[in-house]
C-alpha cells in the first residue's frame, strides 16, 4: 500500500481522531473514579461514637444520639448508660445499635 496524498488530508484522519476521543474518553473517566472509590459500595454503617440519649439497660432498649440521627440501642455488656454518655457502637441487630460505654467509669 502507497501513502498517496488522501492519507494525509484532514478529511481522512479527523473523523477517526473524533470517533477515538469519543469511544475512549468515558473510559479513561470511569477509571479514576472507580480508583478513587466514589462509586465503590461502602460499609452501611461504619461504627464510631454515639452519645446516650436515653436511659440504656439490661432489661430497657434505649436512644443515642449516632451520626446526627437518633437510634434505638441496646448495651452489649448488660450495664446500665446514662444520658450523655459517650459510648461506643460495636454492631447493630435491624435497626437497633448495640453499644458499650467509651470509658470503663460511664457504665453503672
Amino acid at each position: 500500500m502507497t501513502l498517496g496524498p488522501e492519507f494525509f488530508k484532514a478529511d481522512y484522519w479527523l473523523p477517526i481522531l473524533l470517533w477515538s476521543t469519543a469511544v475512549t474518553s468515558p473510559w479513561v473517566i470511569l477509571q479514576q473514579f472507580l480508583e478513587s472509590d466514589t462509586f465503590l459500595p461502602r460499609p452501611a454503617l461504619q461504627w464510631g461514637e454515639a452519645t446516650v440519649v436515653e436511659v440504656i439497660s439490661a432489661e430497657q432498649v434505649g436512644q443515642v444520639m449516632y451520626q446526627g440521627s437518633w437510634w434505638r440501642a441496646i448495651s452489649q455488656d448488660d450495664t446500665v448508660l446514662l444520658p450523655s454518655t459517650p459510648v461506643l457502637v460495636t454492631g447493630r441487630i435491624g435497626l437497633t445499635l448495640i453499644v458499650k460505654a467509651a470509658f470503663a467509669d460511664y457504665s453503672y
